[in-house]
């Protein structure tokens, strides 16, 4: 029992690709003791052949089981595995959850389903059209309503027309600027996930960059070899180099410049 008095129990997830591996129980002898646990298992296998009923679930996990059955089923078949993979994203996307939740999830899909860089380069534009999409409403709809509630109201036509542009103003930049913070967010996660723990610098230019900016590291950043070759910082032999350069006599002689001029 738990210290909420709660019983405990054990369920095994299989998901190795053996049809005939099945475990169900779990023991062990140690100095005349014996420990033994019997145990349900689910192998995500079994699911191979219902992948649909995954991905129509309303449940998360559902779709990381889908994403780990179409890598076992797509081994040396990019092609076929970026198909599968672009359809779980419209799957994840579709469902409307918040974009934190929808990032984390797709970063484990993302892990799961690796594609070649070229591949790989348009599931993110797909998923940063996504992003833009969700934080874009539907505009003349709502400049219409602005503008007819106006009317309605009893405002002139000179009135009603500067209420609807000064809202539609404010909306547009809002709605842009959650646009650029969606794609803040998605560079990063991409980036933490190539490059592991970032130096505070690239949360900083990151946040402090523009869409054009933001656009032009997403494209190099599956190229890129290294945190620094993204953001052109100096490779540490490059830096060394240049100190050693500057440390040492100029044409054989030191360069010392005193009160008279050079020496």
């Amino acid at each position: 029992m738990t210290p909420l008095h709660a019983p405990v129990t054990s369920l095994a997830l299989l998901a190795d690709p053996s049809p005939t591996w099945r475990p169900a129980s779990f023991s062990y002898d140690l100095l005349g003791h014996h420990i033994s646990t019997s145990f349900p298992a689910v192998k995500l296998l079994d699911y191979g052949t219902s992948i649909q009923t995954l991905t129509r679930s309303a449940n998360p996990v559902a779709l990381i089981a889908a994403a780990h059955l179409h890598t076992q089923q797509t081994r040396r078949n990019p092609e076929r595995r970026f198909a599968l993979k672009s359809s779980l994203v419209e799957h994840l996307f579709a469902r409307n959850w918040p974009l934190d939740r929808t990032l984390e999830l797709y970063r484990v899909i993302d892990w799961l389903m690796r594609l070649p860089p070229p591949l790989q380069t348009t599931i993110f534009q797909q998923c940063n059209d996504h992003i833009r999409r969700r934080q874009m409403p539907f505009e003349n709809s709502l400049i219409n309503y602005w503008k007819s509630e106006a009317r309605r109201e009893g405002h002139a036509e000179g009135l009603a027309t500067g209420i609807v542009e000064g809202r539609a103003e404010g909306w547009v930049e809002g709605t842009s600027e959650g646009r650029i913070e969606g794609q803040r967010r998605m560079l990063l996660a991409m980036l933490e996930h190539r490059f592991g723990r970032l130096p505070t610098e690239v949360y900083e230019r990151v946040a402090a960059a523009g869409q054009r900016q933001l656009d032009a590291w997403g494209l190099a950043l599956l190229e890129a070899g290294s945190i620094g070759e993204l953001f052109g910082w100096p490779a540490p032999q490059d830096a060394d180099q240049e100190t050693k350069a500057a440390s040492q006599p100029h044409n054989g002689r030191r360069h010392i410049k005193g009160s008279d001029g050079d020496l």
